[in-house]
């Protein structure tokens, strides 16, 4: 158990290091920021330097560095997040607190849903991924701070089921976190948008695209009405009715109305959608494929 929460609030960490870090690769300068995420920032990083070595951080910080990037003085340019300050915390990762956590980097991480591991609940007893973090937490804390051995001992099978909702956990919360990011990479025009979804086909759709180069083999991101991104590899492109290897709409005065094809069926609910090309820096924010 002491494992499987150490597990948890390592991964929780890292997701909010490389949020803090993706902003900064997003945001052409400090100013760009969210104003949340910045006055988050100044908040953690001053309470960080107060607490010095006390600091409960995911690794140390450089004080000259925090200091730097708090100066109204610096350039924007060189101004930047310390990613570890929004680490801070005084408690254990239950979920109100991870959320907590998320809200400072402008991130909302909603109730985790409990469709995928409704076996795992069962065995468990619980009625949500909530009540088994909380329940993770407490044993922890029992064991580690010898409190007591509980009296209900879980099984191997039920201890493989709390890691199983662990991880499912952990990825609402990176999915959370990838949203966001892809909502702030289109926002301050790090991805580049390429034009609606004008019509649909079993294994294709059409775009009018408006602005860049779209080729055979690139990753199309889709916002779909309601603000929900996934992504399609691109299989095929048609243009005034001829199977070509890539398209420029950079220069178009109209509209070019562009087929896309993929290898697999077109993704359902994509009319109205707007597709975008993101930059290779970013390519791990695109969601997993779905039907």
């Amino acid at each position: 158990m002491v494992q499987s929460y150490g597990l948890l609030e390592q991964s929780v960490d890292s997701i909010l290091i490389r949020t803090a870090e993706l902003y900064g690769d997003i945001c052409a300068s400090y100013d760009d920021l969210p104003t949340r995420v910045r006055n988050e920032f100044r908040t953690l990083a001053l309470q960080s330097i107060l607490e010095g070595e006390r600091a409960r951080l995911r690794s140390p910080i450089d004080e000259s560095v925090v200091l730097l990037s708090l100066a109204p003085s610096t350039s924007p340019e060189l101004r930047r997040l310390v990613a570890p300050v929004f680490t801070r915390s005084q408690a254990n990762y239950r979920h109100p607190l991870v959320r907590e956590m998320f809200l400072r980097l402008d991130v909302t991480v909603k109730e985790p849903a409990n469709s995928g591991v409704s076996d795992e609940l069962n065995l468990l007893g619980k009625a949500s991924i909530a009540s088994v973090i909380l329940d993770l937490v407490e044993r922890r804390n029992e064991l580690a701070h010898a409190y007591a051995i509980p009296d209900d001992i879980l099984s191997s099978d039920q201890i493989i089921a709390v890691v199983n909702v662990v991880e499912a956990y952990l990825c609402d919360v990176e999915e959370a976190s990838n949203s966001r990011l892809l909502a702030e990479s289109e926002r301050v025009d790090a991805a580049l948008r390429v034009g609606p979804v004008a019509r649909m086909w079993s294994h294709a759709v059409g775009i009018d695209a408006s602005d860049g180069v779209l080729a055979v083999g690139d990753h199309l991101l889709f916002r779909r009405t309601g603000g929900s991104y996934l992504t399609r590899q691109v299989a095929s492109l048609m243009l005034d009715h001829a199977a070509v290897e890539h398209v420029d709409a950079t220069s178009s005065v109209t509209a070019l109305e562009v087929g896309v094809g993929f290898a697999g069926p077109a993704p359902r609910r994509l009319e109205g959608a707007i597709a975008f090309l993101l930059p290779e820096k970013l390519h791990d924010l695109l969601p997993i494929l779905e039907a």
